[in-house]
């Protein structure tokens, strides 16, 4: 029976990227559209997982962690509201045991 048994595994599905021609899916390996036939084998790149990209990986991390002179403190305008909120926030829960 079937039913209780070990299904054979499925081999995962190949990765499609759309026909720049319809834009119907295809096989990332395909040499032409199985939709309109078009042979994208020659005119288009292929789509590689292994590729280089362009993203600098050290300049971002430099970029967005860097030691700077911005002030990561707060203001005192910036302190009073904080403090008037957090003053409001505690007397409406409180409110109701305090009058």
């Amino acid at each position: 029976m079937l039913w209780f048994g070990k299904r054979a595994a499925k081999p995962p599905p190949a990765a499609k990227v759309p026909c720049p021609h319809c834009g119907a899916p295809v096989a990332q390996h395909a040499a032409v559209c199985r939709a309109c036939g078009y042979d994208w084998d020659e005119y288009v790149e292929r789509y590689d997982d292994d590729a280089e990209d362009d993203f600098d990986y050290d300049a971002f991390v430099e970029s967005e962690f860097s030691e700077s002179s911005v002030s990561l403190s707060l203001k005192p305008w910036q302190r009073a509201v904080v403090v008037l909120l957090v003053l409001g926030f505690a007397l409406t829960l409180l409110g109701p045991w305090l009058f």
